[in-house]
């Protein structure tokens, strides 16, 4: 993975943990077993962000477990720093399209935005991998590393195509949640 990949990919987790801090969920404990992240990605991206006074330690608890609590300059930066996120366009990461996409939904109020990219990312998804047949064919007298890298990339294959209908029923969900109500015509002047 180059450098930039990986520089986007800390950017989105950083402000996802920075939004769940602000959303009160303060510990990396809580950030696993609410939203599912492991401590191992979000206690670097809390360093990060302390690194950058976006997030204090308030108090070291039981087992030396720290709470977070944002700072008066995490609203501004959540604000502003989704937009080139979603802006660049899908990742080809789907947790990581996912949290752009809910960081435009939550702090920039952008439901058709968000729901969009979640397509676009759906179409990344179908549109890249390796072929579903693997080699043109496996025999008993395959190599070893011929059976594996055969099988792997039918795996491999199966899960894109996974990926790609999670993503198109991600984007469905938002767009179901955020629907918006049908407009009204303005009235007619008599």
């Amino acid at each position: 993975m180059s450098g930039t990949g990986d520089k986007r990919r800390r950017s989105d987790l950083d402000l996802f943990v920075l939004a769940l801090v602000a959303d009160g969920v303060s510990t990396p404990y809580r950030m696993q077993v609410d939203a599912g992240l492991s401590p191992g990605a979000t206690i670097p991206a809390l360093r990060r962000l302390k690194r950058q006074r976006l997030v204090k330690p308030t108090s070291v608890g039981p087992r030396g477990r720290i709470e977070y609590l944002s700072t008066a300059t995490a609203a501004p930066t959540l604000h502003k720093s989704w937009t080139p996120l979603l802006e660049a366009g899908p990742t080809g990461d789907l947790e990581a399209d996912l949290r752009i996409a809910i960081l435009a939904l939550r702090e920039g109020n952008q439901p058709n935005a968000a729901i969009q990219f979640l397509r676009e990312a759906a179409v990344c998804h179908r549109d890249t991998g390796p072929s579903p047949n693997g080699p043109a064919k496996l025999t008993t007298r395959s190599s070893l590393a011929e059976w594996y890298a055969g099988l792997r990339n039918v795996a491999a294959a199966k899960q894109l195509r996974g990926r790609y209908a999670a993503a198109l029923a991600v984007a469905q969900a938002a767009a179901d949640v955020y629907s918006s109500p049908p407009e009204i015509p303005p009235r007619r002047r008599k």
